[in-house]
């Protein structure tokens, strides 16, 4: 480590070094002990490229991380705060539902710089990204999101380092396993789960992205679709119930959503409906519940139900208005006052009446 940043020297702060401080008191006294005694070892190259990989040698591990990849993040999380302007934290859920496609500009022209590097890298060797005016809410969002998929990336690193110790198999897999369970349990306060999971999510995209055009990551991910289903399966492990994971999932799913028309973006293709079933379930969820929390309109909801229906069709909005209704059933209210998800089954069927007639019969009455 002291001799890449000797060739790499930095200039600041150790931003890596500051986030393992923060997250230190949560993790295992086990892996604590290995940094104490620097069998793993943390740190911050100045290279452009984003990058953060582990080193194993003889004597432990050494986890890099670049300015580039720090520099990187920030840019993509500042700029999907486009999302969040004028909008309170929650609002997150239902804004991509409305038509965000400049947000999605901006984020894609970010990633294609790269495809340009040389041009603007002699001219101000920083990534460049869109510096609108946010909201004091809109730069807390931001900031939040950076730091967290920092931490999640630096997690996943140490559960490399952790798992060579152990003389373990030290796969990407088992280290987005092992690197979960250390970022959940330092990430989440008061039990706030959506912000820790939509950032550890952003990450996955963020990565695939970037080797799509054309930076090389020293880690062999998993697909990012088969790596995002691991990551979500591994939440169970919280422990949580399935649609306590679904309610967590709400605002990474819709910064999927984003990030899919990104891509697209990039591609130079028109932008087309990416959604599997989930996130379409997933979609209907976060309106229903923005419907319970006065942040958005019935009619605004059924909009949205229309929206879906007519992109997936019928065979596909059955199997997911079937699962909202099993997520979301009519019981008799047994709190006082009723629970957010009693009022969200209620409300469900309330609606129902509203629904286009061809989409009527497919949710609970």
């Amino acid at each position: 480590m002291e001799r890449l940043q000797r060739k790499y020297p930095l200039v600041g702060d150790d931003r890596i070094g500051q986030i393992y401080a923060i997250t230190a008191k949560s993790l295992p006294a086990e892996l604590t002990r290995l940094v104490d005694q620097h069998a793993i070892v943390l740190g911050t190259i100045s290279k452009t490229r984003p990058d953060a990989y582990t080193v194993h040698l003889r004597e432990g591990s050494a986890i890099v991380f670049t300015t580039g990849m720090m520099d990187f993040i920030y840019a993509v999380t500042r700029s999907i705060t486009g999302m969040f302007v004028g909008h309170g934290n929650a609002g997150i859920e239902y804004q991509k539902a409305i038509g965000l496609g400049d947000v999605a500009d901006l984020v894609a022209g970010i990633f294609t710089q790269w495809m340009n590097q040389r041009r603007w890298y002699h001219r101000s060797k920083q990534i460049n990204y869109p510096r609108f005016r946010l909201s004091e809410e809109a730069q807390q969002i931001a900031e939040t999101l950076a730091k967290n998929a920092e931490a999640f990336i630096m997690c996943h690193e140490l559960a490399h380092a952790m798992n060579a110790h152990k003389g373990g198999d030290d796969t990407e897999e088992n280290a987005d396993a092992l690197g979960l369970k250390y970022f959940m349990s330092a990430a989440v306060i008061n039990n706030q789960h959506r912000m820790p999971v939509a950032s550890m999510m952003l990450v996955v995209r963020i990565f695939a992205s970037l080797e799509r055009v054309g930076v090389h990551i020293s880690s062999d991910y998993l697909q990012s679709a088969e790596r995002t289903e691991k990551l979500r399966r591994g939440l169970r492990e919280l422990p949580a119930s399935e649609l306590d994971i679904d309610e967590m999932m709400t605002i990474a799913v819709s910064l999927q959503e984003l990030m899919d028309d990104v891509d697209d973006v990039i591609a130079g293709v028109a932008r087309g409906n990416h959604q599997d079933d989930y996130q379409c379930y997933i979609g209907l969820l976060s309106r229903l519940e923005e419907v319970v929390r006065g942040r958005i309109t019935e009619e605004e909801f059924v909009r949205g139900v229309d929206e879906i229906g007519r992109n997936i069709g019928i065979a596909r909005m059955s199997k997911v208005a079937n699962r909202l209704g099993t997520s979301y059933p009519s019981c008799p209210l047994t709190e006082s006052p009723p629970s957010r998800r009693e009022l969200m089954g209620l409300r469900l069927r309330e609606i129902n009446s509203r629904l286009p007639e061809n989409l009527r019969s497919l949710f609970p009455s």
